[in-house]
C-alpha cells in the first residue's frame, strides 16, 4: 500500500468520509479511463475498416477522420491519466479504511484503555489542542501508520534478507536452473526494496507528521512543506551506494539541514518511534 499525501484538514476529518469520497472519485476516474479506451477502440476500428474495405469518405468525413486519428495521443494520455487517478484514489480509500477500523476499535475501549494506548505512543491525552473527536482521529491515524510502518518493514526484510527469499512466494529453487534461481532471488529482493521505499518508509514519516500535528497544530501541513522524499528502484539505489555511498531518502527545503537517509529513518523509528522522527524532521 503506497502512502499518498493528504492535507492537514483531511487528516482531521473522519476517515470514513474520506474513504467514501475517494472511493467515488476512483469509480469516476475508472469510468473516464474506460470511455477514453472506447474512443481509441472506435478510432482503431474505423481506421481498419476504411483501409481494409476501401471505404471512400465524402463531405466533412475526411476532416473528421483525420481529426480523430490526430486526437489518438490525447485519448491515450487521458486514459492513462484517469487510470492513474483512479488507482491513487482507490489507495487513499484503502488507507482511510484502515484508519476507520483503528478508530472503531478505539471507540470500543474504556477511558483507561484509551489512555494506556496514548501512553504507549508517548502522548498525554489530557493535553490536546483539538476537539475529542479530532484527537481520537489523529490518534487512530498515528496508531494505524505506526502499525503499517512496522508491518511493511517486516515484510520488506523478509524479501530482502531471507537466505531463500523465493520460499516467501512459494517457489522451489531446486526445480530451477541456477540462472533462473538467481534471477528469481534478485526479483524478490527487488520487490522487498520496493516495499521498503514505497510503503514502509513513507508510513514511518507519516507517523512523524501526525505526531507533529498533535503537538503543534499550526505546524507544517504536510511532509511536502518540509522536504522532498525520493523513493528509488533497487538498481539506481545500488549504483548510488556503490559510487558515492548515497543513501538519501528525504531532503529538506532548508538546505542547511542534513538530509535523512533510509538507515536513519529506520533507526529512529525502531528506537524512538514517531517522536524521534518528529524531532529530526520538524526540529
Amino acid at each position: 500500500m503506497d502512502l499518498l499525501p493528504i492535507s492537514r484538514n483531511e487528516l482531521l476529518q473522519l476517515p470514513s468520509q474520506l474513504e467514501a469520497r475517494n472511493a467515488r472519485w476512483s469509480k469516476v476516474m475508472n469510468i473516464a479511463s474506460k470511455v477514453a479506451m472506447a474512443a481509441l477502440a472506435a478510432i482503431a476500428l474505423a481506421t481498419t475498416s476504411i483501409f481494409l474495405f476501401g471505404i471512400t469518405l465524402t463531405g466533412p468525413a475526411p476532416l473528421l477522420f483525420i481529426g480523430s486519428v490526430l486526437s489518438t495521443p490525447l485519448w491515450m494520455f487521458a486514459s492513462a491519466k484517469c487510470a492513474d487517478e483512479s488507482a491513487k484514489a482507490a489507495k487513499l480509500a484503502k488507507q482511510e479504511r484502515g484508519v476507520t477500523e483503528a478508530l472503531e476499535e478505539f471507540q470500543q475501549l474504556s477511558v483507561e484503555q484509551f489512555s494506556s494506548i496514548c501512553s504507549k505512543l508517548s502522548i498525554d491525552p489530557t493535553i490536546s489542542h483539538y476537539s475529542p473527536e479530532q484527537f481520537a482521529v489523529l490518534i487512530a491515524r498515528l496508531a494505524f501508520w505506526n502499525k503499517t510502518g512496522q508491518t511493511m518493514l517486516e515484510k520488506a526484510n523478509r524479501h530482502i534478507y531471507a537466505d531463500t527469499p523465493e520460499s516467501e512466494l512459494g517457489f522451489d529453487a531446486s526445480k530451477m536452473t541456477p540462472g533462473q534461481a538467481t534471477y528469481l532471488r534478485y526479483t524478490i529482493r527487488e520487490i522487498g526494496y520496493s516495499i521498503l521505499e514505497d510503503d514502509a518508509l513513507p508510513a514511518m514519516l507519516q507517523t512523524a507528521l501526525i505526531r507533529q500535528l498533535l503537538d503543534n497544530p499550526s505546524s507544517a501541513s504536510s511532509l511536502a512543506a518540509v522536504g522532498t522524499t525520493t523513493p528509488k528502484p533497487l538498481a539506481i539505489r545500488i549504483t548510488e551506494l556503490f559510487h558515492d555511498n548515497n543513501d538519501i531518502y528525504m531532503t529538506f527545503h532548508d538546505t542547511s539541514r542534513p538530509p535523512l537517509t533510509r538507515h536513519e529513518i529506520i533507526h529512529l523509528f525502531n528506537t524512538g518511534g514517531a517522536s524521534a522522527l518528529q524531532q529530526r524532521i520538524f526540529a
